[in-house]
């Protein structure tokens, strides 16, 4: 209950800020537009001073969504230990397609574990060697490079935070059916659908 009302919660934000930004209904009807949404990761790390700095997006042709990528550099530190991360979040419609377009950000993904990775719905694997990690969650991918012990520590808590949606979305699906998607999915993984008919 607790995490299907934090999802309620944060799709009314969304809804508030998107709706002071909508086209008339009238304008919809002549031009009919795709709506795209994906969830932005960020950590919820407890324990942790947590700094985040360098934020930026960055896109190449061709144009799409799959070519987007979000950045930011994360710093953690506690009483024993201090670390920092680039991380790169990038939506995945067609693991093929993206890896000829975004070749910096699969480097090094390679091996058994990639591949399982590839067909899981969530999940981690770190390549050590390169200092390099990436996170599966639905159809959103982080790539994470720096130090080793906070790529696993973040991995950790974004795949938590997922499961966690996850479980939120199944309350949604419960209460108001297949309307829960459209309302709610966005928070979990890459969203696309018309806005008018």
């Amino acid at each position: 209950m607790k995490a299907y009302l934090k999802i309620l919660g944060t799709a009314f934000v969304v809804m508030l800020l998107c709706s002071c930004n909508r086209p008339t209904a009238s304008f919809e009807q002549l031009n009919p537009v795709k709506a795209h949404s994906a969830p932005l990761w960020m950590p919820t790390l407890t324990g942790y001073q947590l700094s985040v700095s360098n934020t930026y997006w960055s896109q190449r042709e061709p144009f799409e969504v799959d070519t987007l990528t979000f950045h930011l550099s994360l710093t953690a530190k506690n009483n024993s230990k201090e670390g920092a991360v680039d991380q790169y979040q990038l939506v995945v419609t067609d693991l093929d397609r993206s890896r000829r377009y975004n070749l910096k950000f699969w480097q090094g993904f390679q091996g058994k574990e990639a591949e399982q990775l590839k067909r899981a719905e969530k999940g981690f694997w770190l390549n050590r060697e390169r200092h390099r990690g990436w996170v599966k969650l639905g159809n959103v991918w982080l790539l994470l490079v720096g130090d080793a012990w906070l790529i696993e520590l973040l991995a950790q808590d974004y795949i938590q935070q997922y499961e966690h949606r996850a479980r939120g979305m199944q309350q949604a699906r419960k209460q108001f059916g297949d309307n829960a998607e459209k309302a709610f999915g966005f928070l979990l993984e890459y969203s696309e659908h018309q806005v008018a008919k």
